[in-house]
């Protein structure tokens, strides 16, 4: 049994946008060839999870709506 602190390792560009959004702001870079990679690829991910917030949100709005409606009481 290995003992020391939780390691989680994902391949990133096959995770959904939730993932790869915590991997950048809480996880720690193991590796990197090129700092300018990186840097293209966590802007992509934001961007990415923009996009999946906004549709998230919309979401949620839309079911908290529906099941607060009249129709559904």
């Amino acid at each position: 049994m290995i003992h020391g602190p939780k390691l989680d390792i994902a391949l990133l560009q096959r995770a959904n946008a939730k993932l790869q959004m915590d991997a950048i702001q809480y996880g720690s870079v193991l590796f990197e060839s090129d700092p300018r990679t990186r840097a293209d690829y966590e802007e992509s991910v934001i961007k990415r999870y923009d996009d999946y917030r906004y549709l998230e949100r919309e979401y949620e709005d839309a079911t908290f709506v529906a099941f607060t409606s009249p129709q559904h009481v």
